[in-house]
C-alpha cells in the first residue's frame, strides 16, 4: 500500500488503516486487527508505503483503502496527493453517519499493490 504524501508538517501523525470489501448497498471492514501507521515527520517523505502482505487480506469484491485519524495531531498540516478525474473517492464522517458518499470527479493518491490467486486468474 502507498499513501502519496503532499504535505506534512505535524511532528509526529497518528491514523488507522482500514480496508472496507463492497457488499451490495454496504461497505464492511474486512481487517481482523486495526493497523496503525504512526510516523515521525522526518519518516514520512513523499510516500508512505505499508507491507501488508503478512496480513493476508482477501477481497472478493470492490474495495475501499481508508485513512481514519486516531487523535487530534494539533497545529500543522498532513495532506494526501489528489487527482481529478480519476477513480471515485468515498468520504464518510463517522461520528455522524456510517454511510459513505461518492465523490465521482476527485480521485486520491492511494495505491493498492494486488495479487489475484491462481483460481482468479
Amino acid at each position: 500500500m502507498q499513501i502519496n504524501v503532499g504535505t506534512c508538517t505535524h511532528e509526529e501523525i497518528l491514523y488507522r488503516l482500514n480496508i472496507y470489501e463492497e457488499l451490495g448497498d454496504e461497505f464492511k471492514n474486512i481487517l481482523r486487527e486495526p493497523i496503525y501507521i504512526r510516523m515521525k515527520k522526518e519518516q514520512v517523505g513523499k510516500a508512505i508505503r505499508v507491507d501488508l502482505s503478512d496480513k493476508n487480506i482477501v477481497v472478493n469484491h470492490n474495495f475501499i483503502v481508508s485513512l481514519e485519524k486516531v487523535k487530534e495531531l494539533g497545529p500543522g498540516k498532513f495532506t494526501i496527493c489528489g487527482k481529478m478525474f480519476g477513480a471515485a473517492m468515498y468520504m464518510r464522517i463517522a461520528s455522524l453517519h456510517n454511510q459513505f458518499i461518492k465523490l465521482p470527479i476527485i480521485g486520491m493518491g492511494i495505491k493498492s499493490y494486488v495479487t489475484f490467486s491462481e483460481e482468479e486468474k
